[in-house]
Order: C-alpha cells, then sequence, then structure tokens
C-alpha cells in the first residue's frame, strides 16, 4: 500500500460499503485484508447494534467498531465509551410505541428483547446472529429487571 501520508487508523460503514445485499463485498473485504496486513487498523462504524454488526466484523477480521450511531466505542471486548439511554427514555419509547401499536425490539451490547413475537418479516435480518432474541409476554419493566439489561435500581 502506497499513500503520501501515514495512515493511523480507517473506519468503515458497513452498510452499502462492507456489506450490500446480505453479503460482503469482495472489494471491501481485500482492502480490509490489506490495511489489516500492513498494521493499519480497522473499526466498522454503524448505527446498528453489536450483535448486528458482529458477524461482519468477524468475517472481516476487524477488531473495532463504533455502535448505535456512535453510542458504544469498542475495541474487541474491551468498552471504551458508551452512553446507553437512561431508562426513564426507555421507557418512554416503549410506552409511545406500544400506544401506537408500533413493534419494538430493544438492543444492548449482546441482548435483544422482543416484548411481541417476531413478526415474520423481520426473520431474514435475524439469521446471521448468534445472540438469543428473547420473547417475554411479562411486562417490560418486569423482563429487563429480570434479564439485567439495566443496571437501575427503579425498575
Amino acid at each position: 500500500m502506497k499513500t503520501g501520508q501515514h495512515v493511523k487508523m480507517v473506519f468503515l460503514d458497513i452498510d452499502g460499503t462492507l456489506y450490500v445485499n446480505g453479503e460482503i463485498v469482495p472489494r471491501s473485504a481485500a482492502a480490509v485484508a490489506e490495511l489489516l496486513k500492513n498494521n493499519i487498523p480497522v473499526a466498522v462504524c454503524t448505527g446498528r447494534s453489536v450483535i448486528h454488526a458482529q458477524h461482519i466484523q468477524e468475517a472481516l477480521h476487524i477488531p473495532y467498531g463504533i455502535y448505535f450511531n456512535g453510542g458504544l466505542v469498542k475495541a474487541g471486548n474491551r468498552e471504551l465509551f458508551a452512553m446507553p439511554f437512561d431508562v426513564d427514555v426507555v421507557t418512554g419509547i416503549l410506552n409511545r410505541a406500544r400506544e401506537r401499536n408500533i413493534f419494538t425490539i430493544v438492543h444492548t451490547h449482546d441482548h435483544a428483547l422482543s416484548l411481541e413475537p417476531l413478526p415474520d418479516e423481520f426473520l431474514p435480518y435475524w439469521l446471521h446472529t448468534t445472540f438469543l432474541l428473547f420473547h417475554t409476554n411479562q411486562a417490560w419493566p418486569i423482563a429487563f429487571k429480570t434479564l439485567g439489561f439495566f443496571k437501575s435500581t427503579h425498575l
């Protein structure tokens, strides 16, 4: 790789750059491999959750990730930065979604929780995941507390 400047790190989007139509783009994979071969760190930057980006990262051997549109930054398994939603914000979102009959899935680093069964049209998006999608008939505060989704004690 020849550049006129020293490249310290490369940040790449997933959708439309590394991954198109459910597949890794071969030229992008080759570019990532070349960067890594030249000891240039690579990170994915995405609005996706960790669990929806992980299979792409693993396939390309990309150790760094910026997820949730910047809400979480990780180097391997080490969390460098996190700005999760406050439990009161999540409460408001879930209440408004339920009032409007909007299906919701709540994501954390390594879990997803649905309070209703997963609609059939969502199934293709879950094919590449290795995590568990929790479906529960419990009220969401009870489910969150049971699964330890929030560290807050006021749920």
